[in-house]
Parts: C-alpha cells; sequence; structure tokens
C-alpha cells in the first residue's frame, strides 16, 4: 500500500468539508473527558502548531458551550471553565 499524495489528501478534505454533519451519539462523561484533554494539550503550544491548538480550543469550547449547559449543568460547566484560565492550575 503506498501513502496518499498530499494533494490528495487535500482534495479529500475538501470533500470531506463539503459533506452533510454527522450526528454523533457521545456520552457526556467522554466528551468532558475529551475538552480536559484538549485543554491540558493546549498549555504545551510545542507539542502542536498554534493553529491546531487553537482549532481544537474553539471546537471544545463550542462542545463545551453546547453540551454542558450552565443552566443545565453548572458545575460541569464551571469546571470546564476553570480549565481554561491559568489562576486555576495546582
Amino acid at each position: 500500500m503506498t501513502n496518499p499524495s498530499f494533494e490528495k489528501f487535500k482534495e479529500e478534505m475538501a470533500a470531506i468539508g463539503r459533506a452533510e454533519s454527522v450526528l454523533l451519539d457521545v456520552p457526556r462523561p467522554l466528551i468532558f473527558s475529551m475538552i480536559s484533554t484538549v485543554q491540558l494539550a493546549s498549555r504545551h503550544p510545542a507539542a502542536l502548531s498554534s493553529s491546531t491548538v487553537q482549532e481544537a480550543v474553539e471546537l471544545a469550547r463550542q462542545w463545551q458551550q453546547l453540551i454542558f449547559d450552565a443552566d443545565r449543568f453548572p458545575v460541569a460547566a464551571q469546571l470546564l471553565e476553570m480549565g481554561w484560565n491559568q489562576e486555576y492550575d495546582c
């Protein structure tokens, strides 16, 4: 099996971008864990490019706001929000 070319990869990613949205059935604890992981990774910018980190942070924040609504899940919303602030680091 050969590695696909970068051009083919870009074409496929463009096609994926035009595809319909996907609905996922993801348990809230897993999403909480995913957001927390992104928060941790964003604290180590040398590990990822700054644009990759920013995209991940934006996505995680969207998930956080959509899935952990502060009115419905105030503690989870607060904990996740604290995770974005360095003042809460140990």
